[in-house]
């Protein structure tokens, strides 16, 4: 199973091209990294850092579907929106 997933990866990764393969892996790296730096502190978590459960304060930052839990959707939401605007300035600002 690992070898077909794997030969269907190179399949893609060869038809999409590796160079914009590389840029998307490091555009998600950093949108992961933009994510963390505005959100990791404003999540609530369903467990405190205490270990004690905390299910009133974290459905205002959760969601729990089947077996899935998110934390910090919302915040992750603004931060890239946010960051969606100012690369939209900064290449109006190019273009101009």
């Amino acid at each position: 199973m690992y070898a077909a997933a794997n030969a269907s990866l190179d399949r893609t990764i060869e038809a999409l091209g590796r160079e914009r393969v590389e840029r998307e892996v490091k555009r998600h790296e950093y949108l992961q990294h933009v994510a963390e730096k505005e959100c990791l502190q404003k999540a609530i978590f369903p467990c405190s850092k205490d270990g004690v459960y905390q299910a009133s304060l974290s459905s205002k930052s959760c969601y729990v579907y089947k077996r899935d839990w998110g934390c910090g959707h919302s915040c992750i939401y603004e931060a890239l929106q946010s960051l969606e605007k100012e690369e939209s300035a900064r290449h109006k600002m190019i273009d101009e």
